[in-house]
């Protein structure tokens, strides 16, 4: 059973930011992608999540200061 784990900084995410979970999803059983920042109000970062969450094998960490 192989991990991979994707850590992410910052806003917007992209395109090709999509492309390597996708890649990533399908290469490796469990995939872990870290998201760093300010994140309470990101449009992106939730809506990636939701997105995202076709996958079984992807698991998504939050990361964010205290406000």
């Amino acid at each position: 059973m192989t991990t991979a784990v994707y850590a992410l900084s910052g806003d917007p995410i992209t395109l090709g930011h999509i492309d390597i979970i996708n890649r990533a999803a399908a290469g490796f059983d469990n995939l872990i992608v870290g998201l760093c920042g300010v994140l309470k109000f990101g449009r992106t970062v939730h809506s990636l999540i939701k997105a995202m969450s076709r996958y079984n094998n992807v698991k998504f960490v939050l990361i964010s200061p205290k406000e």
